[in-house]
């Protein structure tokens, strides 16, 4: 056979008897390092109070962030009884400074059309007068005969020219029931007659709602959206049950006075072609009816 050099030559000796690397004993007075220097131990324990130093100063400084978000975090972001957070006036309605009109445009459709427009008055009767004004868009090929009644009755209902709020509608082909375009150059549409009523309620309100009540209101105004959409008799039940949650201790939906939830209930409910209602949600259904179509 051919004699070959060592791959590897170990200088020490390789002790095959024991699973465990040979280290040098911790307790001798001078530990040689990997740059083959001596550093007493003096040195050693010295280093370590540095980095341990460094460690706990760390720490502090991660605390101090913690503490000062956890005050950040722990502000209430919803008005508690008491507060004013919601509280607006007509001073400052974003649409009724120094007097000058507002208009906005509302794509509307025509399969399910935007209830709540026939009775705006209702809601904000000594606070702001609304103007409309009607079109068709080439999207549609003719308006049926329902939507013009519709149209004659909201003209009927106009008490004052001079109005701070413009609705421009028209009728086009949507896939929800509605789009609202604020500013079409700045302004993503809001999708919905629920959140059409938003934008009103968000500028003209003066109510006061604490953190459990608005929730509740939110929810509320969810499900008047939710209701157009929904064929499940089952998940409608499930829908009424929520919305007539405290209507026994109330004349309305949302408390005791008419809001933008009993509005947009009343469209929805309007637009469905066999709402199955429950006793107490047909009760209301037929006093709100009544209320607000009074005077039309």
């Amino acid at each position: 056979m051919y004699q070959l050099k060592p791959l590897i030559d170990f200088k020490d000796k390789l002790c095959t008897n024991s699973p465990m690397y040979s280290m040098k004993s911790i307790h001798n007075k001078n530990v040689t390092g990997d740059s083959n220097e001596i550093v007493s131990d003096d040195i050693m324990l010295n280093n370590v109070e540095k980095k341990q130093d460094e460690l706990l100063k760390q720490i502090k400084e991660i605390k101090d962030l913690l503490a000062i978000l956890k005050v950040e975090l722990s502000k209430p972001k919803i008005a508690s009884p008491g507060k004013e957070l919601l509280k607006m006036n007509k001073k400052n309605v974003d649409f009724l400074k120094n007097g000058v009109n507002y208009e906005v445009v509302l794509n509307a459709s025509v399969k399910n059309p935007p209830n709540s427009l026939l009775v705006l008055n209702k809601l904000w009767p000594d606070l702001v007068t609304f103007e409309f004004s009607w079109h068709v868009h080439s999207s549609i090929k003719g308006l049926p005969k329902n939507l013009q009644k519709f149209e004659n009755l909201i003209v009927n209902n106009k008490k004052s020219t001079n109005s701070q709020l413009r609705i421009r509608v028209v009728w086009k082909e949507v896939w929800c029931d509605c789009e609202l375009v604020v500013s079409p150059l700045n302004c993503v549409p809001l999708l919905g007659e629920v959140n059409f009523l938003r934008f009103l309620n968000s500028s003209l309100s003066q109510e006061e709602m604490d953190s459990s009540s608005l929730a509740l209101f939110e929810t509320k105004l969810d499900i008047c959206h939710c209701l157009q959409y929904c064929d499940n008799i089952q998940q409608q039940q499930e829908y009424y049950s929520i919305l007539v949650d405290k209507l026994e201790k109330n004349k309305w939906l949302a408390g005791n006075q008419l809001t933008i939830v009993d509005v947009a209930c009343w469209s929805a409910l309007n637009n469905m072609k066999n709402p199955n209602l429950n006793p107490s949600l047909s009760k209301w259904f037929n006093d709100c009816n009544a209320y607000l179509t009074s005077g039309n």
